[in-house]
């Protein structure tokens, strides 16, 4: 019986760090990575209850809360002031942050 991996969607701006996301995830996890927030949710079908997302872009977190309840890591840039806060779904971090730190979380999700 083939292991169910667990969906990740990660919003990454910088398309040099996609490929880093990839590497680092891909083997454990099924990933998916969007420039913009609004260009996975446009598509219900792509995720579901179960998806993690991770989020660099904190600016669009309200219109994010509005559509869906899945949980979610901010990475935050570090002149903003929430960090390293636990909150509900929602789990804040000050850049920059290890992956394996981001690990640790997803799998404290899970």
């Amino acid at each position: 019986m083939k292991d169910h991996k667990l969906d990740l969607i990660i919003v990454e701006n910088n398309k040099d760090h996609f490929k880093i996301w990839d590497d680092y995830f891909s083997k454990k996890f099924k990933i998916k990575v969007f420039n913009r927030l609004e260009n996975c949710l446009q598509d219900k079908n792509i995720f579901n209850n179960d998806t993690i997302f991770i989020i660099q872009t904190t600016q669009q977190k309200s219109h994010f809360h509005k559509n869906i309840q899945n949980n979610i890591i901010y990475l935050i840039d570090h002149n903003l002031s929430i960090t390293n806060v636990k909150s509900d779904k929602n789990f804040y971090l000050k850049k920059p942050v290890s992956l394996v730190k981001i690990e640790e979380i997803i799998d404290e999700f899970k």
